[in-house]
Order: C-alpha cells, then structure tokens, then sequence
C-alpha cells in the first residue's frame, strides 16, 4: 500500500450581497437590515487542508478538490404592507476532496482494491503500489 497525503485549499462560509430601494425604506430600517445582513455573512475562508490517502499495489490514482458554489437569490419584503424594500443573493461555499484509483492497464490479474499484492504467489501484503494519473 502506498500511504500518503495530498494537500488541497478548501474554500467554505457564506456571503451576502444585498441592494435596498432607499427610497422605501427610512434609515433607521436601514441600519436594522444591515445589522440583519451581518448575520448572514459569516465570510469566505480558504484553508489549506490535507487527505490521507491509500493506493493499492497495481493501482494508478489520482486525488481532486470539487469546490461548490451554491447561489440562492432572495427579496426582501415588508411583512404588513408587502412591499419590496430589497433584494439580494446568498452565496455558500464549500469543498470536497477525494481520490480514486484503478488497475494499472495489463496488471489487472494483479491488482487487489484495499491492499498490497493480492496474487496466489507470494501471499504478501507488501508489493508497494501507486502510478499517478498525470494531469
């Protein structure tokens, strides 16, 4: 088994922009949809995490990051008089890493997913393993 880690920058929070009709709305609702808006951005981080990884004998991999962006637009509205004072959208991020890994072409008898050497001679679990796709 090849045993290893790949480093990858996860991106994750959330953010709001937001635009209001000033001439809707008074100052003082303002300054309490602003301190509402607060509540929602709890930032955008970018920290630089790690996967641990083990890659079978006979086995090429590759490991990848799938950053996610997920929009959800939004109004908002006067509850008593029902009218749009504003509108904005939400923005949420998030990251997922993971690897895969699959017979190396013509090793296919040899390879054993979850371990070193999986044939009938030897019997060993310490064959090595790991070929990384290139990009």
């Amino acid at each position: 088994m090849l045993e290893t880690t790949v480093k990858y920058d996860a991106i994750y929070g959330q953010k709001a922009e937001v635009a209001y009709d000033m001439t809707k709305i008074s100052m003082a609702e303002f300054r309490k949809l602003k301190d509402l808006e607060k509540l929602y951005n709890t930032g955008v981080n970018v920290e630089e995490k790690t996967l641990d990884i083990k890659v079978s004998a006979f086995a090429m991999y590759t490991a990848y990051a799938t950053k996610t962006t997920i929009s959800h637009d939004f109004d908002i509205v006067r509850v008593k008089t029902r009218v749009k004072v504003g509108a904005g959208t939400l923005y949420k991020y998030s990251t997922q890493a993971e690897y895969v890994e699959a017979a190396i072409p013509g090793h296919e008898g040899h390879y054993h997913h979850g371990s070193g050497h999986a044939d009938t001679h030897g019997y060993s679990g310490n064959a090595g393993g790991g070929i990384i796709w290139a990009d």
